[in-house]
């Protein structure tokens, strides 16, 4: 599911549905910001898993992506052996709207092996069909547009990306503290 339907960054762009000459480009664009959304501030768009490898167990994981299905989060951990052991007396808590994972209360994390990559936290992402919310659609239509209209990376032209687009993103940011 993208971000944005092509009809939809037409629409904005005021574009008329038979024009068929940018479609290409904007299907492009469109990809662009969902992928920005994603690799820039962890926001997955489309309904996918994710897994990620951790070093160590830390007092709490930050699972840097959102939205997670708390349901679907899945942890693994290497014992001396090399040997893969679930660990499920783990809870999620929502801070910020970004999840961190700490041990159940009364528990503790299981100490793995002392090498790179031995935690793996498993996880469902992203938003249901049509539950996007309607300020990551304004945001992509207005990167479309704005990359629409600016399209030369440099020269003379240069134009920065409105400021309504940082405000807009400003409650998806990871604030690490």
């Amino acid at each position: 599911m993208p971000l944005l339907s092509l009809a939809e960054a037409k629409d904005h762009l005021r574009l008329e549905d038979d024009d068929l000459d940018s479609d290409l480009t904007i299907g492009g664009l469109i990809s662009t910001a969902q992928r920005m959304l994603d690799e820039s501030f962890g926001v997955v768009i489309d309904l996918v898993q994710r897994r990620w490898t951790l070093d160590s167990f830390a007092d709490f994981l930050l699972i840097p992506f959102r939205p997670i299905d708390a349901d679907t989060i899945e942890i693994t951990w290497l014992d001396d052996a090399g040997t893969a052991q679930p660990f499920t007396a783990f809870r999620a808590v929502a801070i910020g709207g970004w999840l961190r994972l700490l041990p159940a209360i009364g528990t503790s994390w299981p100490i793995p092996a002392d090498a790179p990559g031995v935690v793996t936290v498993t996880a469902t992402a992203g938003y249901a069909e049509d539950a996007v919310p309607d300020d990551l659609k304004t945001v992509g239509k207005m990167l479309v547009a704005h990359w629409f209209e600016n399209r030369e990376a440099a020269g003379g032209s240069m134009v920065e990306v409105p400021l309504a687009v940082g405000m807009l993103l400003d409650p998806y940011i990871l604030r690490r503290v």
